[in-house]
Parts: structure tokens; C-alpha cells; sequence
């Protein structure tokens, strides 16, 4: 395999027949071609690749994407726009303002109880969110 460089990333996997007209490297020995476009590339030609996500920063990512597709289910940008509406004037604006504010409080809480759960020993290690997302509060717009 060859790789084609550019602004310190690598913009394209090649052959290792290719002979084109662009320039190219050889990939270190422990090239992974599936992480290929994620790599950066320093000064001296070192190829490094970023820290996975660890678990609990995917799981965080998760919930706040559940809550925010939430929100917007009824036109708010996410979820923390739905809850400033907890003090407007208008009684169905102050009612899901409030409802996205508790809804908001207790899904963080519950994400929170489980981590600390699966570091207590209490409960098995969790592999990924759709493991949990049915422990976490049903989210159901008040009428």
C-alpha cells in the first residue's frame, strides 16, 4: 500500500502498483488502513493516530444526542434551548420548557448512576449504549 499526504493527513490509500504523477509514502508497519484518514502526519514523517473516544465519552455523546433529537421533535435547536423556555410567559412554551429541563436532569442522573454502578462492581461492564438506553427515562412531551 502507498499513501498520498497532504496538510499533514493522509488523503488517499493507493496500490502498491501505483507510479502516478503524485507524490507518495509508505506507510509504517503498523499502518491500520481501516483508521487510513485519520492519521496526522508530523514533520519527520511520523504517523500518529488519536485516542479513541473512551467509553463514557461515547455514552455522554449518546444521551446528549437523545436528548437534542428530543428537543427537536418539537422544533427546539436542543435540548438546552427547550429548557430556557421554563420561564416564557406562555403557559405550553413554560410547560415542555420545564418538562425538557427535568427530562434534561434525570437522564444525566441516570447515565451518571449506571457508570457508577458498572465502577462499583454492582453491574456488568458496559460494551455500548444501546445496552442502556432503555434504563434511561422514557421521554414523552407533556400534553
Amino acid at each position: 500500500m502507498k499513501l498520498i499526504v497532504s496538510n499533514n493527513r493522509v488523503i488517499a490509500t493507493l496500490k502498491d502498483e501505483y507510479e502516478g504523477p503524485q507524490e507518495w509514502v509508505l506507510p509504517p508497519s503498523d499502518f491500520d488502513e481501516s483508521r487510513a484518514f485519520e492519521y496526522t502526519i508530523d514533520s519527520n514523517g511520523n504517523f500518529t493516530l488519536p485516542e479513541p473516544p473512551t467509553l463514557l465519552k461515547v455514552l455522554e455523546q449518546a444521551v446528549q444526542k437523545r436528548l437534542d433529537d428530543f428537543a427537536q421533535t418539537r422544533g427546539y435547536e436542543n435540548i438546552n434551548s427547550a429548557t430556557t423556555y421554563i420561564s416564557s410567559s406562555v403557559t405550553k412554551y413554560k410547560n415542555e420548557g420545564t418538562y425538557a429541563s427535568t427530562a434534561r436532569d434525570s437522564t444525566w442522573n441516570a447515565l451518571y448512576q449506571i457508570i457508577d454502578d458498572v465502577n462499583d462492581g454492582n453491574r456488568e461492564k458496559i460494551v455500548n449504549f444501546s445496552e442502556i438506553e432503555s434504563e434511561l427515562p422514557e421521554l414523552n412531551w407533556p400534553t
